[in-house]
């Protein structure tokens, strides 16, 4: 899993679609407007699981062993970071893989604008569905009550059940922040250098969000 994730309901819709197969991944599900971020790569390393399996283990050796070999945030021959090597799972082992379906899993900034987010009595459903988990890529905390979401990005704009589940995540954190820090957030929220242009960016982007 993806250190900035955050599940709103249980992970057994995972288990379910896994199964009785080897190895569970998720698309990005790129709108057509964003569909040439796809060259960075198919699938999105957000969640994977690997059953204890000759398939399943065999994946993930091959796995680590490219990423201890290669592994840069850059697009270089054919190559990019952790993920563009997932590129070739469906090839490599076909019927052994499953292709995460469920609505709710893997919702995050570039494919949120393709879905209807509802939040109905504190729960937050995706086209009905419970919504699983969702990834917060490129969220910034500028401050005690500043948000920068990143929805700008990828030309999102946010909703009420949005803004409610992007103030949840922050709230989340700012409390396992105050277990660690007594509240004082010493060393996760830096007012120095880089705030104002990530503050600026945010502001023309239309995507800061007030914790209040």
């Amino acid at each position: 899993l993806d250190a900035d994730l955050m599940f709103f309901s249980s992970p057994e819709a995972i288990f379910e679609e896994l199964a009785g197969k080897s190895i569970f991944t998720t698309e990005h599900r790129f709108p057509d407007s964003l569909k040439d971020r796809e060259v960075l790569g198919r699938f999105n390393v957000q969640c994977q699981s690997f059953r204890k399996d000759d398939v399943g283990m065999s994946c993930l050796r091959h796995w680590r062993e490219q990423c201890l070999k290669w592994c840069y945030d850059r697009l270089e021959d054919g190559k990019f970071a952790d993920q563009k090597y997932l590129d070739e799972w469906p090839y490599l082992y076909d019927k052994h893989l499953v292709i995460g379906q469920h609505p709710g899993i893997g919702v995050a900034p570039w494919n949120v604008g393709e879905v209807r987010l509802e939040e109905r009595d504190g729960c937050f459903l995706v086209g009905g569905r419970p919504l699983v988990f969702y990834h917060f890529h490129d969220l910034r905390l500028l401050g005690l009550s500043l948000i920068r979401t990143g929805l700008g990005n990828y030309g999102v704009k946010s909703g009420k059940a949005l803004k409610s589940l992007y103030r949840r995540y922050a709230a989340e954190l700012r409390s396992a922040n105050s277990l660690i820090d007594s509240g004082e957030l010493k060393g996760h929220v830096r007012l120095g250098h880089g705030y104002a242009d990530m503050l600026i960016r945010g502001i023309i982007k239309r995507d800061i969000l007030w914790m209040g």
